[in-house]
């Protein structure tokens, strides 16, 4: 008979279950315009009225447009007349996404007033004009373009996809910044929640485990599907005999250490609520219900941010759309709760993080209906 943690190991039934998170899935489109209202009608008001001031020719870069590129793609008139005549770049990793925009914003008419071209590799949107370039990349990666080329950059709903990590987040306002123009503008849309307790969880196990005796520690953190796996390392650089392994169903293994049940022992000292030893090694929960310290850092938060969000989609979305969205909101918080999905940093991160980058925050607005930020920074 399989323990409780060994079951959460189990793959997911479907492949639409096993989707990272709600961006995903079908009922997302309709989730977006309702539960993302206020911030789109931020971002577009904003835009409007500091994207006029910058230099031509103009040019907008959105981050992680999705397939309906909102709200830009209803908003073609206003999108034209801030630009004037200027480009649209329209950037995401997922290259499903990309190849669904043109189809999308030829339906709804940006083809009469821009030429929309997929582009790869490097180039330079100011030398254009009218054009919305659709580019399939990573953010991480940074921009494939010059310094100082282009006006304004959108990230709504974006940065918490792109990376689990604070330092990440530093590193995208900075290639932001390289690019911006003088007086070019920056405006983030982000949750109003911390969920990087995570980030922190796995420095604690990192350093609880050479607090019991490892003289070196590797964690690989392999959760989010969408990023490639990645590695950090406590302790002595030559002496990584203990491995950590983050799955991607939330689940933590321990291997390599010099006496896993001292390990376990101290462990459960330090407060470790939920682990056993399998075979040498030491299993465990990423985020533990059971720890006060998880339960306050991550689960208390996601749950409180996710209560607002069902608040106000039920209000906003149409009753024949209430059963598809409870059940993917539903196995969206399920996984928010253990750590692997949904990496919002809280707003005075953000803002940290954009002044440390060298902009100035020009504007912040909460909005009123969902957990939600408007966030307005300028490279001076």
């Amino acid at each position: 008979m399989k323990s409780n943690l060994e079951a959460k190991c189990e793959a997911p039934s479907s492949y639409e279950e096993s989707k990272p998170d709600i961006a995903c899935k079908n009922i997302y489109p309709a989730l977006a315009r309702a539960l993302l209202y206020d911030l789109h009608a931020n971002c577009m008001e904003i835009l409007e009225n500091y994207l006029p001031a910058t230099s031509k020719p103009r040019t907008l870069v959105v981050v992680g447009p999705g397939p309906d590129v909102l709200p830009f793609s209803e908003n073609l008139e206003r999108v034209s007349r801030m630009l004037d005549g200027g480009n649209l770049v329209l950037m995401d990793y997922n290259k499903a996404i990309c190849d669904k925009i043109e189809a999308y914003l030829t339906e709804k008419g940006f083809n009469q007033r821009f030429a929309i071209k997929q582009i790869e590799g490097n180039y330079d949107p100011s030398k254009a004009a009218g054009t919305a370039f659709i580019q399939v990349r990573n953010i991480l990666d940074g921009y494939s373009f010059p310094d100082n080329s282009v006006s304004a950059i959108d990230m709504t709903v974006a940065v918490h996809h792109a990376t689990q990590y604070e330092s990440d987040i530093l590193s995208i306002f900075n290639e932001a910044y390289r690019v911006l123009t003088p007086g070019g503008i920056l405006h983030v849309g982000e949750g109003n929640v911390d969920m990087k307790h995570s980030e922190r969880k796995l420095k604690k196990l990192g350093n609880d485990l050479l607090a019991s005796g490892e003289e070196g520690v590797c964690v690989i953190d392999t959760r989010y599907q969408d990023l490639p796996a990645r590695e950090t390392c406590f302790g002595a650089e030559n002496h990584k005999n203990a491995t950590v392994i983050i799955t991607d169903k939330g689940m933590v293994k321990v291997s390599g250490t010099k006496d896993s049940s001292k390990v376990l022992n101290h462990l459960q000292c330090a407060g470790y609520k939920q682990l056993y030893q399998n075979n040498g090694d030491i299993i465990l929960p990423f985020i533990d219900h059971a720890m006060e310290e998880d339960f306050y850092g991550m689960i208390i938060p996601v749950r409180n941010y996710y209560s607002a969000v069902k608040q106000t989609c039920l209000e906003k979305l149409a009753k024949d759309k209430h059963e598809a969205f409870l059940k993917a909101i539903t196995k969206e918080q399920n996984d928010a709760e253990r750590g692997l999905v949904e990496f919002y940093s809280h707003p005075a991160m953000v803002l940290d993080n954009l002044q440390k980058a060298g902009f100035g925050i020009v504007e912040k607005r909460y909005t009123e209906h969902g957990p939600f930020i408007n966030i307005l920074a300028k490279k001076y």
